[in-house]
């Protein structure tokens, strides 16, 4: 399962590069099970930390860290992205509809 829960916070001053981040990221990979990402891209700009369980009882968690200046562009991004989605689905259901 994909986006099944997720949080957003949106945190001043805070930089998607910063190596002492990416630092305590490695740390704490070595007890928990978690993958972070750099994710910006063009105007979205976001760091998301993906949480696992230790096997499939357990379902996937994201956190999404945004700047409170990015907080619109990106939520214009989500939205486009999730439009691009529905889209998606609808020609997947429309291919089961009778002729």
């Amino acid at each position: 399962m994909n986006d099944l829960l997720g949080f957003r916070i949106s945190l001043e001053g805070f930089d998607h590069e910063c190596e002492e981040f990416k630092k305590m990221c490695r740390i704490i990979k070595k007890f928990y099970k978690i993958k972070y990402i750099d994710s910006s891209k063009g105007e979205y700009k976001a760091t998301h930390i993906y949480f696992y369980g230790n096997n499939n009882k357990f379902y996937p968690w994201e956190l999404q860290i945004w700047l409170p200046e990015d907080f619109q562009t990106n939520y214009d991004s989500h939205e486009k992205h999730k439009q691009e989605y529905i889209k998606s689905a609808s020609i997947h259901k429309d291919a089961f509809k009778e002729v």
